[in-house]
């Protein structure tokens, strides 16, 4: 058996060796039990590692997806929408605005924001 130069020990180079027959080995089962099967690789000629993502990891991705939609919505809309400061005042002048009923709305509206981000 002949020295090798690179990492100078002939027994790393046989490991080598062995490593290479062995991944050989693993890919010509591969292409066996495809044969075998019937069902064609999903990327032919490609052999390698796969990963899986979980049904959770498509969830969450889903959710940010969405999320970045809302945002770019919000994102879309003026900072201030004069139409209900307007809306507002006029109702304010007119003596249509009852402090409790408008603590009432505003709690209600958190409550359901809260409970939507506890779905999640």
């Amino acid at each position: 058996m002949s020295m090798d130069k690179i990492n100078g020990s002939a027994v790393l180079r046989q490991g080598g060796l062995d490593s290479a027959k062995h991944n050989e080995r693993i890919d010509d089962q591969k292409k066996a039990d495809q044969a075998q099967s019937g069902v064609p690789s999903a990327t032919p000629g490609l052999t390698g590692d796969t990963a899986v993502i979980s049904d959770t990891a498509h969830r969450l991705m889903e959710m940010r997806q969405a999320m970045e939609v809302g945002y770019a919505a919000l994102a879309a809309l003026p900072e201030i929408r004069q139409d209900k400061v307007d809306q507002a005042r006029e109702r304010l002048a007119q003596g249509h605005s009852d402090p409790s009923k408008v603590r009432d709305k505003v709690s209600s509206g958190v409550d359901k924001v809260i409970k939507g981000m506890e779905a999640l």
